[in-house]
């Protein structure tokens, strides 16, 4: 800047000189002209003192011009005649570091148990006994079916039992009776024979109707419908009064939420690698709102599936959540937060400085004044940096900022650092001028200082 400053004030200067030498030639040639209309003079002698001014002023200005392009290549640094200048570019300087990866997926809420209540008898329904959307206790009662039917095939079930058993105690005594009449001979071993396989008969009628019996008070049973499970239960899809079918009629929904079920998928990797990656201490899952806040954290971590989706190339991962509070609920998308810290040192690099073309992601390098394409294998994220899994060797110079202007002009190119590069626009910066500030009463000032001596 105050190189071009000093030229511009030398041209300036010259140009006066110039103005003020042609209009005194333009004033010499009215004075001759003036003179020669009062005494005429030869022809020649007024052309000669014109050429002779022309050829002083011309002189005078050819110095003045001389000594200003002089004094420019004085001036002027020697390294910038006819070298191109590098454009600065700002780099990062790869160096391994510990990396704290961060990744968040989709996810979807599901109970950890939930139970669908069916009625497991045919029969009307004679009441509901619980408040829709409450907490439920496991062996509450929740409906209740008509049993009158039910309690008759009971009483039947139980004449049956009884009639087999004394048929049973009647086949026992007669083949008591018939042991002693085979010992004596007064039967022979055939009708023995079939009076043992009359008892087993009896026997085995006996344990049939005592099973049937038992069945008749399972189904009286289920006429009273109670919770499987503790937890939330949902509406009432039956009203008093219907016909419920056995194993096909839904009554209600029980949910436990206390604790959750979060399902989410991963793009990539097979689960093996997933399942050893995810199995180590430190790792954190949380569940994050869209501002990143977190909702629910220290999850754990379990796989749902061992399966590749064919479709997706996807993994289904199961994460479980404690919910004290009731506030993940069935059925909600949420976003799943895992967190790892890496033990080993890996690259790591600026979002600003990868690009993705048609062959994948590639950075920048800085070799030789010389922008050169690097293609790089990108891995998770590490807060806003990539993690580069290959790619870049220690050391390497990356360009972190948009060079499309360099790649343009084509003109070689200076890696700097943040710190370089600040360095630099502040050996720039021009220095600050002192501020004109009042001369003080009495210091550098023209008047005289008011003094208390008097006169």
């Amino acid at each position: 800047m105050t190189i071009q400053f000093k030229a511009i004030k030398q041209n300036l200067i010259i140009l006066c000189l110039f103005v003020f030498v042609s209009g005194g030639i333009g004033m010499a040639t009215e004075q001759i002209e003036n003179n020669a209309s009062d005494k005429p003079s030869p022809k020649t002698t007024k052309e000669a003192t014109k050429e002779t001014t022309k050829e002083n002023a011309q002189e005078t200005v050819q110095e003045a011009v001389q000594e200003n392009s002089q004094s420019s290549e004085a001036n002027q640094p020697p390294e910038t005649h006819n070298q191109p200048q590098a454009i600065p570019v700002m780099v990062v300087e790869i160096a391994p570091a510990a990396a704290h990866t961060r990744a968040t997926f989709p996810g979807r809420v599901s109970a950890y148990r939930r139970a669908e209540v069916r009625a497991q008898i045919t029969g009307i329904v004679k009441t509901r006994d619980f408040i829709e959307g409450s907490a439920v206790a496991a062996g509450d009662t929740l409906f209740t079916i008509e049993d009158e039917s039910l309690s008759a095939i009971l009483r039947a079930r139980e004449a049956d039992v009884a009639q087999a058993k004394a048929s049973y105690e009647l086949s026992q005594q007669t083949i008591k009776r018939y042991q002693e009449l085979l010992k004596m001979g007064a039967v022979s071993r055939q009708e023995f024979d079939q009076f043992s396989a009359q008892n087993k008969q009896a026997k085995a009628a006996l344990a049939q109707a005592s099973a049937n019996r038992d069945l008749a008070k399972i189904n009286l049973g289920y006429a009273t419908v109670v919770a499987p499970i503790a937890g939330r239960i949902d509406q009432a899809l039956v009203t008093e009064g219907a016909l419920v079918n056995a194993n096909t009629t839904q009554l209600a929904t029980i949910e436990q939420i206390d604790k959750v079920n979060v399902d989410f998928t991963q793009s990539k990797g097979d689960p093996s690698h997933l399942q050893s990656q995810f199995q180590r201490d430190n790792i954190t899952v949380n569940i994050v709102d869209a501002s990143g806040e977190i909702i629910a954290e220290n999850g754990e971590l379990q796989f749902a599936s061992q399966r590749v989706d064919e479709a997706t190339g996807s993994v289904r991962l199961r994460a479980v959540f404690e919910n004290p509070d009731k506030v993940l609920l069935p059925n909600m998308f949420v976003r799943v937060q895992i967190s790892q810290t890496l033990d080993e040192k890996v690259i790591k690099l600026p979002q600003s400085a990868v690009a993705i073309g048609p062959n994948g992601p590639f950075v920048y390098q800085v070799e030789n004044q010389k922008l050169k394409q690097t293609p790089v294998v990108l891995g998770e994220m590490d807060e806003a940096s990539f993690i580069i899994e290959s790619g870049l060797a220690t050391g390497a110079r990356i360009a972190i900022q948009d060079v499309t202007g360099a790649l343009r002009s084509q003109m070689p190119v200076m890696g700097l650092t943040a710190e370089e590069f600040a360095q630099m626009q502040a050996s720039a910066a021009p220095p600050s001028e002192p501020t004109n500030q009042p001369p003080s009463q009495g210091e550098n000032s023209l008047e005289p200082a008011n003094t208390d001596e008097s006169n």
